[in-house]
């Protein structure tokens, strides 16, 4: 069955000129609500130059079978398991 805990969360540090969490959001690929939640008190237009952002790519697992699509609609995330693969795109 294995962990129901994949990836790892990283880390940005806002350079001088910023850019919005949108902006980052995109470049890391996740989506602005998640970057926004996991930073808390960040100003989502400028976020402060120095500033330490959680970048939020670790998550949990539904407890659902591990195959093909799998939709959390409390989440809005969508998990796709490959047939004959141990992975899973989410």
């Amino acid at each position: 069955a294995g962990s129901r805990l994949v990836g790892e969360n990283k880390f940005h540090v806002v350079e001088n000129d910023g850019g919005s969490l949108e902006a980052i959001a995109k470049k890391y690929n996740v989506g602005f609500l998640a970057l926004l939640q996991a930073n808390p008190g960040v100003d989502p237009y400028v976020p402060r130059a120095g500033s330490v952002l959680t970048i939020p790519l670790q998550t949990l697992l539904p407890d659902a079978p591990r195959e093909g699509i799998v939709i959390n609609i409390a989440e809005l995330r969508l998990y796709y398991y490959p047939p004959g693969k141990n992975s899973v795109t989410v």
